[in-house]
């Protein structure tokens, strides 16, 4: 077991570096195994390592064909997820303390799926495949599925909140089911009306809450300016005190 956990901490691309970037790296690595895609189609990295040595057409035809298979994937969440709002809307508040146990675990693990793709994709699968063999299918196609992710969040933290509901209510008498997105949806975009406010374990969802919505809009952002056309010596000439980029 030592030997094995020696040899995969020795794996880090970024060995190099301090025992934090290391096991954060290593961390998330290991997250990965949270996804279904993974357990059926094998990591991003790990398919690109294999198609080392094919030709291009090749690399691109296996790319577009996971990323289809990916994407029926994330119709699968988005259903799952659609059932989830029916079921809080359609049984809260629980009778059974089944109900909530089985959406805590369903919310928990999308969530961290879905951080640890965005985290794996947009920091460290670029430093463990050589940079020629590493593929995307279209930075439109992620920008598009990381806007997905971040809507997938607002709803499975409106989940949590169903099963942690100590939530302080300033304009109402009582919580009603919709009030649980509602405040989900108010907290990951930093609006914040005052109207509903966290209590004991609703202010720790709502902090990491926030520090993930923060992440992923970051991501977002970084994401829709790398689609920007870049000017540069070669393509931008002076037109009449004017810079034309071609």
């Amino acid at each position: 077991m030592s030997i094995f956990l020696e040899k995969w901490w020795k794996n880090s691309p970024l060995g190099n570096y301090g025992i934090i970037v290391v096991f954060t790296e290593r961390l998330f690595d290991l997250l990965k195994w949270v996804s279904p895609v993974v357990w059926f189609l094998e990591s991003r990295t790990q398919v690109q390592k294999k198609q080392s040595g094919l030709d291009s057409d090749t690399v691109e035809r296996q790319t577009r064909r996971r990323a289809k298979n990916v994407e029926k994937f994330i119709a699968g969440y988005l259903l799952l997820e659609v059932a989830l709002i029916l079921l809080v809307l359609g049984t809260y508040p629980y009778g059974s303390p089944l109900i909530p146990a089985i959406l805590g675990l369903i919310a928990t693990w999308r969530i961290l799926d879905t951080l640890q793709v965005t985290v794996n994709m947009s920091l460290f699968d670029h430093l463990r495949v050589p940079t020629e063999h590493l593929e995307m299918a279209s930075i439109t196609r992620t920008v598009i599925l990381t806007l997905i992710n971040y809507l997938e969040l607002l709803v499975l933290f409106g989940v949590l909140y169903s099963i942690v509901p100590e939530l302080d209510i300033r304009n109402c008498t009582e919580l009603d089911a919709s009030d649980f997105f509602y405040f989900s949806v108010i907290s990951q975009t930093s609006i914040g009306y005052g109207d509903i406010a966290p209590l004991f374990w609703a202010k720790v969802v709502a902090v990491i809450q926030g520090v993930i919505g923060l992440f992923f809009a970051v991501v977002i952002l970084a994401r829709i300016v790398s689609l920007l056309p870049k000017a540069n010596d070669t393509d931008r000439k002076e037109d009449g005190g004017r810079l034309t980029v071609r």
